[in-house]
């Protein structure tokens, strides 16, 4: 099986577009003009990562990545009876949709005689109607007639005159292979190498990140030199101090508030057999870690998103510099 066309809508910087894919393929151009985002848009197709509401082309709420394979084995040909063409091809689509919902979906050569279509199988199950249609012969001769019946002989007449129906190329309104997930490998495997490391590991406010320890810095700088962060911090640690039973010398907290002493009572109740009590202690935050941690980076080359959404080129930029 192997990847024949690229059809691309709606993925990133990606409005519209289809690639014609060959056995080597070798994708040139500038820095920060779409090449990770057609990579990235295959590796969503094969489930390799997921979609989020910052991979919608500027607002739309709708997309779609859908392939073309060729090149089938038996095996495959068997698996996706229902799907393939009469040129040995089977059209997937994956369809993504804002709030975390997708489907898959592939397209179904339909026969353009309603009697001959799977959806209209339920129509013809009488006996007295079914024996006037062409496919009368493929019905079994005695016995209730069910709707798989009429599928299997609408198959049989489709297998025998292909040549003489008429079919229209159409997308299936149910789910591929009427499965909700499809299975990770069911259309083999794909490996990513990818070129550069992932920028994004770089560029968060965690310690451990190159960035991080840089910001890090910064936000020292900021709670040494600025009166209204001083402020801040010694109100919070006013704040935080009144809600704990004991003050900062041991005494009895006479400001604490008593919705808190109410809490840790009704709490001791429920384990007086048990001889225990409850004391919550709150500790007043450190605001440093406070801004880091609500901290987010983002990058804004005329669309606003975050750092592993840029291409490689862009994240190498920032990397270095």
């Amino acid at each position: 099986m192997k990847i024949e066309k690229i059809s691309i809508k709606n993925w990133r910087s990606i409005k519209n577009q289809v690639i014609h894919a060959q056995d080597l393929m070798v994708i040139i151009g500038q820095n920060n003009h779409g090449k990770s985002n057609l990579l990235s848009s295959i590796l969503f197709f094969f489930g390799e990562i997921k979609h989020h509401d910052l991979d919608f082309h500027r607002g739309s709420t709708e997309l779609f990545v859908e392939l073309q394979f060729g090149n089938l084995d038996d095996s495959d040909k068997t698996t996706f009876k229902k799907y393939l063409t009469s040129e040995e091809k089977i059209v997937v689509r994956k369809t993504a949709y804002s709030g975390g919902s997708f489907e898959y979906r592939g397209y179904i050569e339909n026969p353009t005689e309603e009697w001959l279509q799977e959806a209209n199988a339920n129509a013809y199950t009488k006996r007295e109607l079914v024996s006037s249609l062409p496919f009368h012969p493929h019905i079994p001769d005695t016995g209730r007639i069910s709707k798989q019946d009429i599928i299997d002989a609408q198959i049989a007449y489709i297998e025998q005159n292909r040549d003489s129906i008429s079919f229209s190329f159409e997308l299936e309104t149910t789910n591929f292979l009427g499965l909700k997930s499809v299975a990770s490998g069911i259309f083999g495997e794909v490996y990513f190498i990818p070129a550069i490391k992932e920028a994004s590991e770089d560029f968060t406010s965690k310690d451990s990140s190159v960035f991080g320890k840089m910001y890090a810095d910064v936000v020292a700088l900021m709670s040494e030199s600025n009166e209204d962060w001083k402020t801040t911090k010694e109100s919070l640690g006013k704040l935080f101090a009144t809600l704990n039973k004991k003050d900062k010398d041991g005494k009895i907290n006479k400001a604490r508030p008593q919705q808190l002493s109410d809490f840790e009572e009704e709490l001791a109740s429920e384990l007086v057999t048990w001889g225990a009590r409850v004391d919550i202690e709150v500790s007043s935050p450190d605001i440093e870690s406070v801004f880091k941690a609500n901290t987010q980076v983002w990058i804004d080359d005329g669309v606003r998103t975050d750092i592993k959404r840029k291409g490689h080129g862009l994240q190498r930029a920032l990397t270095v510099k």
